[in-house]
């Protein structure tokens, strides 16, 4: 067993990894192994692709997290060792894999039946007028009909399909997701007369709030790490291939000292995410906008620097860094909308 614990102001944080949740990261790692062998490019080989996507799927990881509430296992660091492991493999396979996993969920903490197998969740933004709400949601784009989560901060639920939408005489645009070539933003305008046509009205308490929480947290956090440490596994393979001055880029002390950096910083990133998964677990506190927001600056300075170690051939299509880079701006964005405080 790994060990290590870290003090913070009123506790120590216990960052081992007992057998049981070794064992899922091993399996899971297994996996992420197949997927990195697949080349990741917008012209890449989509059948292997859909493939590789169904197999994380198929693992169903939302019934595996409500397994592990009974445990002596934290279920959310669970799932942000899943998620981080596969995005460290392919950033967009992990997404795209795991995108379904909220709203699974959310069904479960709410204690009802999706409409539909196909559900997302949508996140409400500033209304475009009083007679409005508008909500945002991110999905892959070979979904065609979901049906919605709607996430009423902090406490309300509510669930809609296309039809309902359509019948209330509200809109859906779907726009492509920059970063991710097989995502769309959904972006729903739903009138406020539309609110008496949802399926159902639930609220949450606030130990289900918190719980919700804490997966979105793990999710998001998860695939920021683990796209982090893709960017920095890169930066370090390049500066090793690179020369300048008849040797390898690493050997010069300007790039030496910010290879050092991404590497710091990417582990710093990592052991954020635990700690405040370790505290939500504790006292139901840890997930917050704030913390989410250190992540994503974390993740978001750690990713340019490696793409700086490039220099120019950074923003080259054939090498990895824009693309991960791109992500990770496009992350980020879902991190903090789903940890809106209300």
């Amino acid at each position: 067993m790994n060990s290590l614990f870290v003090k913070t102001d009123s506790r120590y944080v216990d960052f081992s990894t007992d057998p049981e949740e070794q064992a899922l990261v091993d399996a899971v790692a297994k996996m992420a192994s197949q997927i990195e062998l697949h080349e990741d490019a917008e012209n890449a080989d989509q059948e292997k692709t859909s493939s590789l996507i169904q197999e994380i799927k198929d693992v169903e990881v939302a019934e595996l997290i409500i397994s592990l509430e009974q445990e002596s296992v934290n279920p959310a660091r669970i799932f942000f060792l899943i998620a981080e492991t596969l995005a460290s493999a392919n950033l967009e396979i992990a997404w795209r894999g795991l995108s379904d996993v909220p709203a699974a969920l959310i069904t479960h903490i709410a204690g009802t039946e999706p409409m539909t197998e196909l559900c997302t969740v949508a996140y409400s933004i500033a209304a475009a007028k009083d007679s409005e709400r508008r909500w945002l949601s991110f999905i892959p784009a070979d979904v065609e009909s979901p049906s919605f989560w709607l996430w009423q901060r902090p406490d309300h639920l509510a669930q809609v399909d296309a039809d309902m939408i359509s019948a209330a005489g509200s809109i859906i645009i779907r726009e492509r997701l920059i970063g991710f070539p097989a995502g769309n933003m959904l972006t729903l305008t739903l009138k406020q007369s539309g609110d008496r046509s949802v399926h159902s009205n639930i609220h949450l308490n606030q130990t289900q709030i918190e719980q919700l929480k804490a997966y979105l947290f793990a999710l998001y956090a998860g695939l920021i790490s683990g796209g982090v440490n893709k960017a920095v596994e890169e930066s370090y393979n390049y500066a090793k291939q690179r020369e300048s001055f008849g040797k390898p880029i690493n050997q010069h002390q300007a790039v030496a000292l910010r290879l050092a950096n991404i590497a710091v910083n990417s582990e710093a990133c990592k052991a954020y995410a635990e700690a405040a998964l370790a505290e939500a677990a504790s006292n139901g506190h840890g997930c917050t906008l704030a913390g989410a927001r250190h992540i994503c600056e974390l993740g978001n300075r750690t990713v340019t620097d490696a793409l700086q170690v490039a220099g120019a051939h950074g923003y080259v299509e054939g090498l990895p860094f824009k693309r991960i880079y791109e992500r990770i701006r496009a992350l980020s964005s879902m991190f903090e909308l789903a940890m809106q405080p209300g």
